[in-house]
């Protein structure tokens, strides 16, 4: 069939898992909250959710598994049931909230309001963070829970970024090269002692840890970390200076090599 366009939405929506339509789906939501449910039908060519309509105090609830390109503005975006693959654009003047799901989310970031990005679906999918302009706002990873790759993008703009892990697991958090980002700060104390956080960058960071291995052997912008570890730790500096706070009741061993690179000034 042609494509199905649906506009002015203010209820729920549920496409049913055997839809056959194979063109694109597209949906234009009003100024209420709601649940979409997009179900698990493959045949679709693409599917598209357009929430601008949606005002501050409403939340766009998303399931399904199928890739999705969203666009939203003040309303918070719930996609913790969502399996698909997201590409969202988020322009919001207020503070908002994207829950992300368990799929891989590309987030474009333009608003001038506080975007908090909640992470606690879980999974192994990256999560990538981009775009933005002089005027974007701070941008708060809260509960990141994935073990996939965190990455911001080389040419994000955007105020402070903040990064909160949950859950245990390895992990690589990317932090790019961009020089239009205020500031960069990741808070890593759920990881359990024989996880390692992986960094890579080469902007100012701080950083806070507790009983992982941190390798930041790659890292090449200044680190500022406090390390509280109850259980013997290792932590990998780079090729920046490093102040290291070391907070912790337990061995913690400093690796200052810098890996292939020149190690920076450790304090």
């Amino acid at each position: 069939g042609g494509a199905v366009s649906v506009t002015g939405v203010e209820a729920n929506v549920t496409l049913d898992d055997g839809f056959t339509g194979t063109g694109a789906l597209s949906i234009t939501t009003g100024n209420a909250s709601m649940t979409l449910a997009l179900g698990t039908s493959n045949t679709s060519s693409s599917r598209t959710v357009n929430s601008s309509g949606a005002d501050t105090d409403k939340t766009v609830t998303l399931t399904g598994s199928r890739a999705l390109s969203l666009t939203s503005g003040e309303a918070d975006i719930v996609a913790s049931g969502h399996s698909g693959a997201v590409t969202a654009t988020v322009d919001n003047a207020n503070a908002a909230t994207l829950t992300i799901g368990t799929g891989a989310t590309t987030l474009n970031t333009s608003g001038a309001g506080t975007l908090t990005v909640n992470g606690d679906a879980g999974g192994t999918a990256a999560l990538t963070i981009q775009g933005g302009d002089a005027d974007t706002g701070a941008v708060t990873v809260a509960d990141y829970e994935s073990t996939g790759t965190l990455t911001l993008g080389n040419s994000l703009n955007a105020g402070a970024v903040a990064i909160t892990t949950k859950g245990t697991g390895g992990r690589t958090i990317a932090l790019g090269t961009s020089a239009n980002v205020t500031s960069r700060a990741v808070t890593a104390t759920t990881l359990a002692d024989g996880q390692t956080l992986t960094l890579t960058g080469n902007k100012a960071l701080t950083l806070s840890t507790v009983s992982a291995d941190v390798n930041a052997e790659a890292y090449a912008g200044a680190l500022t970390a406090t390390v509280t570890n109850a259980a013997a730790a290792t932590f990998q500096t780079g090729t920046a200076a490093s102040a290291l706070t070391a907070a912790g009741a337990a061995a913690l061993t400093i690796d200052a090599d810098a890996g292939s690179g020149t190690a920076g000034a450790l304090t």
